[in-house]
């Protein structure tokens, strides 16, 4: 299964691109915990998102928060 999934995505994309996007922090679509929890990170209130953003978080759910953030300061 493993190999076949490989093969489908080296149909879209070459193995660098596949490695830089797998060294990456990943973008959350839920919030795993709190109030929030199971709520889309989108709609997760903005004064939530900056009191996450000063705490001791993984490094997937701090980039999600940031990317949250960034995309609210651009509207």
């Amino acid at each position: 299964m493993t190999a076949y999934i490989l093969r489908e995505m080296l149909k879209v994309a070459p193995l660098d691109d596949l490695v830089d996007i797998s060294s990456q922090p990943a973008l959350l679509p839920k919030c795993n915990f709190g109030k929030h929890r199971g709520t889309p990170w989108a709609d997760v209130p903005s004064d939530y998102l900056r009191w996450a953003s000063g705490q001791q978080m993984d490094e997937d759910v701090a980039f999600t928060v940031r990317h949250h953030l960034a995309e609210r300061a651009k509207r």
